[in-house]
């Protein structure tokens, strides 16, 4: 066996399962179960005593479930990715109160008693998760990603970012994917009641998910958050998401601003595509518009901020080193749009800091 294997932990309180995922994941040369879990009590016991890379697990569970699981490793083990396996017992809102305690991704349980169909269903869908949350753990040294491990690196020459702009700000508008309930979470959670500006959210998830991460978010922040409907009026202090299988546009029509939606063809494989919302917003605000791009696999937004610093906008981007997967944020800062790079826990610094500026000016 290779001594470079990813170490795997498989929990979950059906041993059918727990066999199942464990021979799926090993069909892949370079991933190995070294050891399966029946609960989140015994898989902790397990991290105390085995080296681990990730771990898949289950959301219903006695004694502890999945997300309290997650929970827990947040703060014992917070280098450890929690991949978590959502079955049809498991209700939407545990999968999306998993990933906003810290899970990295999920993937749906295959149902059906074709053995075959079912080890390739976890085998296409789970494994190539697996591979991307551990490449980028692998990439760590002491605590530091490697700045040669290029383009997720968090080293960013001044060259590639633009000149910061201090110009008014009246809309924000977010791009975010994987790891973005809980990233949404930690910024939207510190932005107080009085800021007085919309702001416009494209998280990559289904349409349940987004109503259920809308409605938690509404209960842990200031701001009023909703999923978003055809004809809503945006107006200052609010928070919309757009609804899962549909694009987010903006329009200004007598004198006020409504939510668009349309069924109009995936753009880089999303619908909701934050690239659609982008450029719609400076139809509406012109220069006056902030984008900001959060975690999160692929390039979606990455046009969208183009159109916005073309209409004199700004664009800010998660780091890479607190970033579950840099790959939106990354493409942004490659293709010169980005003005400042910054961690998770200061961005919701930056953006009042900027709708403060921008208005005072």
């Amino acid at each position: 066996m290779p001594t470079n294997n990813v170490r795997v932990l498989v929990v979950d309180d059906s041993a059918v399962i727990r066999k199942a995922v464990k021979s799926a994941i090993e069909l892949d040369p370079g991933i190995t179960v070294v050891a399966t879990a029946n609960d989140g009590v015994h898989a902790l016991d397990i991290l105390r005593e085995e080296h681990i890379d990730i771990v898949v697990s289950d959301l219903e569970m006695p004694h502890m479930d999945g997300t309290q699981l997650c929970q827990k490793m947040a703060v014992m083990y917070p280098g450890i990715p929690v991949i978590v396996l959502s079955g049809a017992a498991s209700s939407s809102r545990a999968t999306v109160a998993a990933l906003a305690a810290g899970a990295v991704d999920y993937v749906s349980k295959p149902t059906g008693a074709n053995v075959a169909n079912v080890m390739e269903d976890l085998r296409s869908n789970l494994v190539p998760k697996i591979k991307t949350h551990t490449a980028r753990k692998a990439r760590k040294t002491n605590g530091v990603l490697e700045a040669s491990k290029t383009p997720n690196t968090n080293v960013t020459p001044r060259e590639m970012l633009l000149p910061r702009k201090n110009g008014k700000v009246s809309a924000v508008c977010v791009a975010v994917s994987t790891g973005g309930p809980q990233a949404l979470s930690r910024v939207l959670e510190s932005i107080p009641k009085s800021f007085p500006v919309p702001i416009l959210v494209v998280q990559h998830m289904p349409a349940t998910f987004t109503s259920l991460l809308a409605d938690r978010l509404d209960t842990l922040c200031h701001l009023r958050v909703r999923e978003a409907k055809d004809g809503d009026e945006v107006v200052p202090g609010g928070v919309w998401i757009a609804p899962g299988g549909r694009h987010m546009t903006v329009e200004r029509r007598d004198g006020s601003v409504y939510i668009k939606l349309n069924d109009n063809p995936p753009e880089q494989s999303c619908r909701p595509a934050a690239d659609v919302l982008f450029r719609s917003m400076p139809s509406v605000w012109g220069r006056e518009v902030l984008a900001v791009v959060l975690t999160g696999m692929g390039a979606d937004g990455t046009a969208g901020c183009k159109s916005v610093v073309e209409a004199g906008g700004s664009v800010i981007a998660q780091d890479t080193e607190t970033s579950v997967v840099w790959g939106m944020p990354g493409s942004a800062v490659r293709a010169g749009v980005v003005e400042t790079v910054i961690p998770l826990e200061e961005i919701h610094q930056e953006i009042e800091q900027r709708v403060k500026n921008g208005r005072l000016r």
